[in-house]
C-alpha cells in the first residue's frame, strides 16, 4: 500500500456495504466412537498413533496443548490433568508457551483414559504423547 497513489485518502466509499460472502461453515471432523474404537484397537496402526489419538480423543485437548504435556502435570492418582502451556507448533516448533485460553486449568480425565495413562506411564521421556510432525500428521492419520 502507498498513501501517496490514494485517490480517496480521506473517506471509504464502501465502508457501510456488506462484506463478501463467506460461504457454508464447515462442520467439525471428528471421530465416531465405533471408528475409534477400531483404530485404537487395530493392530495395523502404530502403538504411538494410537496413543496420541486416544489420549486427544479422551482428554480433548489441542495439538499444542498435548505437544506441551508432561508427566509432571498428570495425576493419576486424582484422575486430573494440569493443562497450563502449549506448543506454537506450526510458526515457531518447540516454543512453549500459554495456552490459547491464557489461563491454567486442571482437567478431570475420563475414567476411561486412566489405565492407558497408567501403563504410558513407564515409557521413557517426560512427554506424555509422541506427535509426529505437522506436515505429517493428517497424512499419516488417514494412512
Amino acid at each position: 500500500k502507498q498513501d501517496q497513489l490514494r485517490v480517496r485518502p480521506d473517506d471509504n466509499p464502501a465502508k457501510r456495504l456488506p462484506g463478501p460472502d463467506t460461504g457454508d461453515e464447515k462442520a467439525l471432523q471428528f471421530l465416531f466412537p465405533a471408528e475409534a474404537l477400531r483404530f485404537f484397537s487395530s493392530e495395523d496402526v502404530p502403538l504411538p498413533w494410537r496413543q496420541t489419538v486416544a489420549v486427544a480423543c479422551y482428554t480433548g485437548l489441542r495439538a499444542g496443548e498435548l505437544a506441551a504435556l508432561r508427566w509432571e502435570d498428570v495425576d493419576l492418582a486424582t484422575s486430573t490433568m494440569l493443562v497450563h502451556r502449549s506448543e506454537d507448533r506450526v510458526r515457531k516448533p518447540g516454543k512453549v508457551g500459554a495456552t490459547k485460553a491464557g489461563r491454567a486449568e486442571r482437567v478431570p480425565l475420563e475414567s476411561a483414559i486412566v489405565p492407558l495413562l497408567r501403563a504410558m506411564k513407564g515409557q521413557p521421556g517426560e512427554a506424555v504423547v509422541w506427535l509426529p510432525p505437522v506436515s505429517e500428521q493428517a497424512r499419516g492419520f488417514r494412512k
